[in-house]
């Protein structure tokens, strides 16, 4: 998977899904605006596999990596045929819905440097890597702010000691820290 790939359009039935390894996917609106990310706890379209009419949003690759990939049409016989496949694609769906309450609620509340160290842990956690290969204007698209926003932002965090900037690579250097000023709210 490469990062900009799109890998399904809102309205739309895709062929495949995906089943992320070390890659960051993110559910999008026409704006580019991140609702969602899925990494390797989840699959890219699990309400499609429990036979929702089509996608809600569009996906995108946000960091490239790996992934698995099978037909959805495959995939929801599977889930029919089988209720401990069934029941992880219920589980799947589940989860993408509180990140994507988490988000919400995290944005309402937050600030926009919050937003970023959100994103950068998430980013980290679910690709299981410390560099992040992503350009600040995507960022900026995926977090709904501006370029310059997230060049500031991210200036700040790397005079914290939290990261460590380069072009299109973003090192973490304490996933704790990027923790502690995140807008992730705790349930």
């Amino acid at each position: 998977m490469t990062a900009g790939q799109s890998l399904g359009v809102a309205g739309e039935r895709p062929h495949l899904t995906y089943f992320p390894v070390d890659c960051l996917l993110s559910m999008v609106s026409t704006e580019g605006v991140e609702a969602l990310s899925v990494g390797r706890e989840g699959t890219s379209f699990p309400d499609l596999a429990l036979k929702a009419a089509n996608l809600p949003l569009d996906v995108v690759v946000s960091i490239g990596g790996r992934a698995w990939s099978m037909k959805t049409s495959r995939l929801q016989a599977m889930a029919a045929a089988d209720d401990a496949i069934h029941r992880r694609l219920a589980e799947a769906h589940h989860a993408a819905f509180c990140e994507t309450a988490l988000v919400s609620i995290g944005r309402a509340k937050g600030s926009r440097m919050g937003d970023l160290a959100r994103w950068l842990h998430r980013g980290c956690e679910v690709t299981g890597r410390v560099s992040l290969a992503i350009s600040h204007a995507h960022l900026a698209s995926l977090l709904g702010t501006r370029r310059q926003t997230i060049t500031t932002n991210l200036a700040e965090m790397e005079g914290m000691n939290l990261i460590a900037t380069r072009r299109t690579l973003i090192t973490v250097r304490d996933l704790a820290g990027l923790a502690r000023i995140s807008d992730k709210p705790a349930y």
